[in-house]
């Protein structure tokens, strides 16, 4: 196979079509297939070209409370405490999915903010749903590696009251109250 080759016996431009229409879903997937699908995925310019081909898929993210089945709310002297996720739905197609959460736990905070930057998704902040502590924290999901990284913890003191926009320049803006939150016995 030629190394400029893409799919082999296709020109580069059929191949880098072909490409630019796999769902972003299985892009994760479609970067080991070799080297060169790895290279054309991960470029910058890769997305706005989906964009501009209108390849690219609209999606709703939202953070979801989830209950444990196993928990019987009716006999319960306290009811369940819910388990934060991340849900995506796909407005064109109607199909629904869950994003793994970020970080070592199993769970996100609740009352975290979400914004999409990019092929990003951007969680910011919350309270610890067992210490009911403020947190700063910041997790990045990139949607084309399908990983999540740690982003800089927001500065200043814990914010529990903030709202977050992104501008077309792909910077993340927060604003809010700092705030410290204690737990109330």
């Amino acid at each position: 196979m030629n190394n400029d080759q893409l799919i082999p016996g296709l020109p580069k431009n059929i191949a880098h079509e072909y490409i630019l229409r796999i769902p972003y879903n299985h892009l994760s997937k479609a970067a080991f297939v070799c080297k060169g699908w790895k290279v054309e995925i991960e470029l910058p310019e890769f997305l706005k070209h989906r964009k501009a081909a209108s390849y690219s898929q609209s999606i709703i993210v939202m953070v979801e409370a989830r209950v444990n089945g196993n928990q019987d709310c009716q006999s319960a002297k306290y009811p369940p405490t819910p388990v934060y996720g991340l849900t995506v739905y796909e407005p064109k197609t109607g199909i629904w999915s869950e994003l793994p959460p970020p970080g070592l736990s199993n769970r996100l905070n609740m009352f975290c903010w979400l914004a999409g930057l990019g092929s990003d998704l951007v969680v910011i902040g919350g309270w610890d749903p067992k210490t009911w502590n403020v947190s700063n924290n910041v997790y990045i999901y990139n949607f084309v590696s399908a990983t999540w990284r740690r982003g800089v913890d927001m500065p200043g003191v814990g914010r529990s009251f903030f709202g977050c926009v992104c501008d077309d320049d792909q910077i993340l803006f927060v604003a809010g109250v700092d705030m410290m939150m204690t737990r109330m016995h």
